[in-house]
């Protein structure tokens, strides 16, 4: 039997393939092992990447406005004009991807860049009233997370095992 993405909780990976394929598809399987879909949504500026994402580079970059050797290109010499053109195809992908009620969470995987695209305030799941209410309700409670466990950036291999295993009580913390 075929299940399709709609019969699945589906989460967003944005991430950047040309770097950091190998971590990125660790989390996409985990994921997948906790019975939700995942979508890799690939920003990736600086090199082709060895894997192609469910959302290719090229396709994000066009969505954007340029094409990827124009993206590279700018990298180089404009980085901010081809992280802007990729945050405004991530964030039309996304867009479309919420429209069609296929998109149940987001996460940013990668650095400093890969923050800045998937923080963009262009994307949105939700909406805004129910933004304000969380943050109400944060506020009025002093509501604050539980914290099960914190693990330096080199073992987020380990807290991703960790957090895959259910054994956690609370959120695993890795710290950068």
């Amino acid at each position: 039997m075929t299940i399709s993405i709609r019969d699945k909780k589906c989460i967003v990976i944005i991430c950047n393939l040309d770097t950091r394929g190998e971590d990125i598809v660790f989390v996409k399987d985990l994921i997948r092992g906790r019975g939700h879909e995942a979508i890799l949504v690939d920003f990736s500026m600086e090199e082709p990447p060895l894997l192609a994402g469910d959302v290719t580079c090229e396709e994000v970059a066009l969505r954007g406005g340029l094409p990827i050797e124009t993206v590279r290109q700018y990298y180089r010499s404009n980085r901010e004009a081809a992280t802007n053109n990729q945050i405004a195809g991530v964030a039309a992908i996304v867009a479309d991807l919420v429209k069609q009620g296929q998109v149940h969470g987001v996460i940013g995987i990668g650095g400093a860049t890969s923050t800045l695209v998937s923080t963009s305030n262009r994307i949105y799941v939700g909406s805004l009233e129910m933004f304000v209410a969380m943050n109400a309700a944060v506020t009025r409670t002093a509501l604050a997370p539980v914290i099960d466990r914190v693990f330096p950036f080199e073992g987020a291999r380990d807290a991703y095992s960790h957090l895959a295993s259910g054994a956690h009580f609370g959120k695993v913390v890795v710290t950068v």
